[in-house]
């Protein structure tokens, strides 16, 4: 499985930093420097003590402000709009006022002290708010310890010297290829064998709980070496499947993952996953094979190669060499920006966010994890195993991680975006790879917010492509 090459989106520390450019008080009016005292303290590896205090005139200010609204908005029987004594005002709503009062400065002096101190912030503890204190008739202040993105200096990335292998394609790969472009438009058909683990299998499934019928699934289809029925991988599910036949009964160990637990593969459009009320239950799952289904490829007789557009195999032959080459063509590409990224991250060397390389390490976790349940390991041990070959690549994961925030650096330095354009142009892509229309593909995207994920992703494929283009590369 290829590595994600997504580098840390700055998005988020860029509008902080832009809103508290633009920051106004709660009338309105520019924020006066006089608000807010803060000051900033080392507190170890690329994190930051900030301590902020707002006076206690702006604190006022904003208290009798917003009092000021409730009085000519909140209808008070025996009294016109806007005319309600705050003491009764007070009575109902100051709980209320407080807390609005309070989150508001607090968010309002926080994006003042990035602006003002030029901070990057990755990761912001979400209960700082709650030590807070807050006095409506005196200053507000609190303490908060922020993970930024960490300094450095970029060495010249121009010119960088490269070298990859001439791509070339074999006879090998052309008739595989071949047999591939056969496969595609094959047909699977009933066979009275045992199955073969690229062998359709169609089941039939119960789970129960004693006598309780939990869940039936009728009618399953997957390919004997890759089972998966109810919503999961069945435990030592290719054992099972691989050599089966039409007719046998059999049951195979399941386990469903806990309402809470995050699921180890993520969910794409049309992706269906075990219903909510099996969660956390396992047990022996009843199978009853219906059919074994096989592969059957047409012959390549002139027949099929016309109806193809193609007079001769050979031709056919050629354009499929030609794709290949075009293939490996990108895959070199992409080899010279991975090499470019690794000098880069070996020549510059700063220390990396807590968070952020515990968040990447959780991500490959995640990736093994669901490569791991594909090859039918068992669900309990999953985890441990992708910890534990994680681990064993954590150097590698350091220099993906300092890559990044190179990739980021330089992005912000050459000015390097994504374009509307570009954005559209991928999420048509992606469309069409999952067969779904544009607006399907869009509206997910929106409703699971990836959109900043791939617009972040554009960039760093701009900023690796400016690298490759800017390298002296040696082929051969």
């Amino acid at each position: 499985m290829s590595e994600d090459r997504s580098i840390p989106d700055a998005a988020g520390a860029t509008a902080v930093a832009a809103t508290a450019g633009a920051s106004t008080t709660a009338s309105g009016s520019p924020a006066a420097a006089a608000d807010f005292d803060v000051t900033v303290e080392e507190a170890g590896v690329c994190r930051k003590k900030v301590k902020v205090s707002v006076s206690a005139d702006r604190v006022r200010a904003d208290v009798r402000k917003s009092y000021a609204d409730l009085s000519r908005n909140v209808p008070v029987a025996g009294f016109r709009r806007g005319k309600v004594p705050r003491r009764l005002l007070e009575r109902r709503f100051e709980e209320r006022v407080r807390d609005e009062v309070k989150e508001s400065l607090v968010n309002e002096s926080f994006d003042a002290a990035v602006a003002q101190h030029a901070l990057r912030p990755v990761a912001v503890p979400s209960d700082f708010v709650n030590d807070v204190v807050f006095n409506p008739d005196g200053p507000l202040t609190y303490e908060i310890v922020i993970e930024v993105r960490p300094s450095f200096k970029l060495c010249d990335y121009r010119g960088l010297r490269l070298s990859a292998p001439e791509p070339a394609v074999s006879e090998e790969e052309v008739r595989a290829a071949l047999q591939s472009v056969r496969a595609h438009e094959g047909v699977f058909k009933p066979v009275d064998d045992g199955a073969k683990a690229d062998d359709q299998v169609v089941v039939d499934a119960v789970f129960k709980e004693g006598e309780v019928e939990l869940a039936r699934e009728e009618n399953a289809r997957f390919l004997a070496g890759h089972p998966h029925l109810l919503g999961v991988h069945p435990r030592a599910g290719r054992e099972r499947f691989v050599g089966a036949k039409a007719g046998d009964e059999f049951t195979v160990e399941v386990a469903f993952p806990k309402s809470d637990e995050e699921e180890e593969t993520e969910s794409d459009p049309g992706h269906d996953a075990a219903p909510d009320a099996l969660a956390g239950k396992s047990g022996a799952a009843a199978v009853t094979v219906r059919q074994v289904l096989r592969l059957e490829v047409p012959p390549v007789d002139d027949a099929w190669l016309a109806e193809r557009h193609y007079t001769s195999l050979e031709a056919l032959r050629e354009n499929l060499g030609n794709a290949l080459l075009e293939h490996k063509d990108g895959q070199r590409d992409a080899a010279l920006e991975d090499q470019a990224v690794k000098m880069l991250a070996e020549q510059i060397s700063f220390d990396l966010p807590d968070s952020v390389v515990q968040g990447e390490r959780e991500r490959r976790i995640a990736r093994v994890a669901a490569r791991l349940l594909e090859e039918g390991v068992d669900r309990d041990v999953v985890r441990a195993q992708a910890e534990q070959e994680v681990e064993a690549g954590k150097a590698d994961l350091a220099v993906k991680v300092r890559g990044d925030y190179i990739l980021m650096e330089i992005a912000e330095k050459e000015r390097i975006f994504p374009l509307d354009i570009e954005v559209q142009h991928r999420l048509a892509l992606l469309a069409d790879r999952q067969g779904v229309p544009f607006e399907t593909m869009q509206q997910y995207v929106e409703k699971n917010d990836l959109l900043p994920a791939l617009r972040s992703d554009i960039r760093t494929q701009k900023v690796r492509r400016m690298l490759r283009e800017r390298a002296v590369v040696t082929v051969g």
